[in-house]
């Protein structure tokens, strides 16, 4: 599991796939719904053009951070 917000598996491992898929069906509705909610929040909050902004604008504030 990744943190709260979902499940990682290896590249080309279809049994870890499988499993992971497996895990999904197996939860309730209102798991799988705050899965996705944490997923999407989890994407908004890391990968948003908002987010690449203002990691753009610390590393030119401040270089030596990264």
């Amino acid at each position: 599991v990744i943190g709260s917000e979902g499940f990682l598996v290896e590249p080309e491992n279809h049994i870890a796939l499988a499993d992971a898929m497996q895990k999904v069906i197996e939860l309730d509705h209102n798991e799988r719904k705050l899965l996705g909610h944490k997923a999407r929040l989890s994407i908004i909050n890391n990968y948003s053009l908002n987010a690449a902004v203002l990691k753009w604008l610390e590393l030119y504030k401040d270089p030596k951070r990264v």
